[in-house]
C-alpha cells in the first residue's frame, strides 16, 4: 500500500520491490474540514492584525519542517526577483516561515546574507494553521521531493493560493496545475514569477472554493478508512 502513484512508479520501477500491479494506491486521510469552516476574511484580518502585517502586504508563507528536503533557500532566493515583480513601494513583501528544525539557526543566517531578514517572520511551530493560511496571499512549496504535501492539501482545503515545485506527489494533489500553480525546476526566477501572477491575477473564489472541495473530498479520513477496509475485503476474500 502507498500513499501515491508517484510512489508506485518509485518502488516498482527505482527501487524494483515488485511489480506496479502488486501495489494500491491509498491516499493520505487529513482532519480538513477546520480549514474550510473558518471565516476566510475575519481570520484573515485578525492574524494579519496580530503579525504587525496589514491588508496592503504580499503575504507569502511557506510550512514545514526546517530540514534540507524542505529547500527554503528556493523560496529566499527567489525574494529579490518577487520584489522586482511586485513594484516595491506599492505592496511589500513579507514571508512567513511557518516550522522549526534542525536548520533553524542556517536559515536566520542565510536570509541575512541575502539581506532579505526584515522581510522573513519566524513563526515557529502553530497549532493554528486555520487562521493562518488565510493570512496568505499563497502558499510556497519549495521542497527537493515530497510524498504527500500535506501543506499543500491544508491550503487548499483553506481556500489559500498554492505555487508548489512539481516533486514527488505535488502533481497529483494539484491535479498537473488545475488547483494550483506547479514549478518544474528548482529556479528562484521561475517561482518568482509564478508566485507574482499568483498574488497579481489570483485566482476566482470560485476556483478556490473548487479546489478546497476536491482536497476535502481526495483527503478525507472517512475515505481513507474506507479503502482501507475495501482493500483487506477484497484480499482477504
Amino acid at each position: 500500500m502507498v500513499l501515491t502513484e508517484a510512489q508506485k512508479r518509485e518502488m516498482s520501477g527505482a527501487l524494483e520491490i515488485a511489480p506496479e500491479e502488486k501495489f494500491e494506491v491509498i491516499p493520505l486521510g487529513l482532519e480538513l474540514e477546520r480549514f474550510a469552516a473558518v471565516d476566510r476574511e475575519a481570520a484573515r484580518r485578525e492574524a494579519r492584525a496580530e503579525l504587525g502585517l496589514d491588508e496592503d502586504h504580499v503575504v507569502v508563507g511557506i510550512v514545514g519542517r526546517m530540514v534540507p528536503v524542505k529547500n527554503h533557500e528556493l523560496l529566499f532566493d527567489a525574494v529579490p526577483r518577487l520584489v522586482t515583480l511586485l513594484e516595491e513601494g506599492v505592496r511589500e513583501l513579507r514571508i512567513l516561515v511557518v516550522g522549526s528544525g534542525e536548520r533553524e539557526h542556517e536559515l536566520l543566517e542565510y536570509a541575512r546574507t541575502l539581506e532579505i531578514e526584515d522581510r522573513v517572520q519566524w513563526l515557529g511551530w502553530r497549532r493554528d494553521l486555520e487562521r493562518l493560511y488565510p493570512a496568505m496571499d499563497v502558499l510556497a512549496l519549495t521542497s527537493h521531493d515530497e510524498g504527500t504535501p500535506v501543506a499543500v492539501i491544508e491550503a487548499m482545503a483553506a481556500r489559500t493560493p498554492v505555487v508548489a515545485r512539481d516533486v514527488g506527489g505535488v502533481g497529483e494533489v494539484l491535479e498537473d496545475g488545475r488547483w494550483g500553480a506547479l514549478v518544474e525546476w528548482p529556479d528562484p526566477a521561475e517561482l518568482a514569477e509564478r508566485i507574482a501572477r499568483a498574488v497579481m491575477d489570483p485566482p476566482a473564489p470560485e476556483r478556490l472554493e473548487a479546489a478546497s472541495r476536491s482536497a476535502r473530498k481526495r483527503f478525507a479520513v472517512e475515505r481513507m478508512v474506507e479503502d482501507v477496509k475495501a482493500l483487506y475485503r477484497r484480499e482477504l476474500g
